[in-house]
């Protein structure tokens, strides 16, 4: 094998196909999938009935009939409607794809002329095994949304579709910051706090961001003779993550960490936002130690978004 005798781009020379679908995939990283969160999400009609609707947006799908196929993009502008074809005695689970069919490579089921026919377009393939994620193996295609249709049913809820898509280059932004008290702080009270007050950042929510990532560690807590019972959490905007409970059965002055961690979505209305990340504490019943922070306690906040499909945009 060798270079193509085209190339992308010299004035003079004719670029093929080929060459296009190779520069697409060396871009693209050989993934495949949608291209934003938002694009081409499968859902049910406003009045359920016995099809769904695939929303507009843009993805791009691998060619599997050869090794250096190269990579399709394709664009569905607008809505398009989607024929369920309704169960009988049994139940179904049926795969709604996007299929890209090219009559270059043999193999390929599709005969038709490329100069006037759909090439790409929504499938559905029926009777498929109700795990299923991902299209047959060996099909130029990409899963949007299983189907899982109870017997005898015509009309297709939303709580029937399972969402498959995948974002096939997702954005990822990660940042790392650090906190060191000054100054010593004692948590009390049994209901939530800021705690300590000075452990909170300015966090930018990227406007792409629809998930989000966070760890947070609290190393060297001091905790004074007696047993400590308390809760630890961090809030995001108006997101909570889930809290962990301290709780050492030990009597003794000591030093303790304590590590939360949560993956959140984020909600339309932060993104593109700062909010601020907040470290929060509360002391739970039977507590008997004194729990403190001070200029040997360090706080790290570790958080990453990611974009990942939603139905929201």
């Amino acid at each position: 094998m060798t270079f193509t005798n085209d190339a992308w781009a010299v004035d003079g020379s004719t670029a093929s196909a080929v060459i296009a679908r190779l520069q697409l995939k060396s871009s693209t990283r050989g993934n495949q999938g949608i291209m934003t969160a938002g694009a081409l999400r499968v859902q049910a009609l406003s009045t359920p009935g016995p099809s769904v609707t695939v929303a507009d947006g843009d993805c791009v799908v691998l060619g599997q009939e050869v090794q250096w196929q190269g990579t399709y993009y394709g664009y569905n502008i607008g809505n398009t409607t989607v024929s369920i074809t309704p169960t009988t005695g049994t139940s179904r689970s049926d795969l709604i794809v996007v299929r890209m069919q090219d009559p270059t490579f043999s193999g390929s089921p599709w005969t038709g002329n490329p100069s006037t026919d759909v090439l790409m377009d929504v499938h559905v393939i029926q009777g498929v095994s109700p795990s299923a994620t991902t299209a047959p193996s060996g099909s130029s295609a990409i899963a949007l949304a299983r189907i899982d249709i109870p017997a005898s049913t015509s009309a297709i809820t939303q709580a029937m579709i399972v969402d498959l898509r995948n974002v096939a280059n997702p954005r990822r932004d990660r940042g790392l910051d650090t906190h060191s008290p000054s100054a010593i702080e004692t948590l009390t009270g049994t209901t939530w706090k800021n705690f300590p007050t000075t452990a909170h950042w300015p966090v930018t929510i990227p406007s792409w961001a629809t998930q989000v990532k966070v760890v947070v560690t609290a190393a060297g807590v001091h905790l004074s003779s007696g047993q400590a019972y308390g809760s630890f959490r961090f809030q995001l905007g108006t997101l909570f993550g889930q809290a962990v409970n301290l709780d050492d059965d030990q009597t003794g002055t000591r030093r303790n960490t304590l590590i939360v961690a949560d993956t959140l979505s984020v909600p339309a209305v932060l993104r593109g936002t700062t909010q601020t990340l907040q470290v929060q504490m509360i002391i739970n019943s039977g507590n008997a130690s004194t729990i403190t922070t001070d200029t040997a306690t360090t706080f790290v906040a570790d958080v990453e978004f990611n974009e990942v499909a939603t139905y929201d945009l």
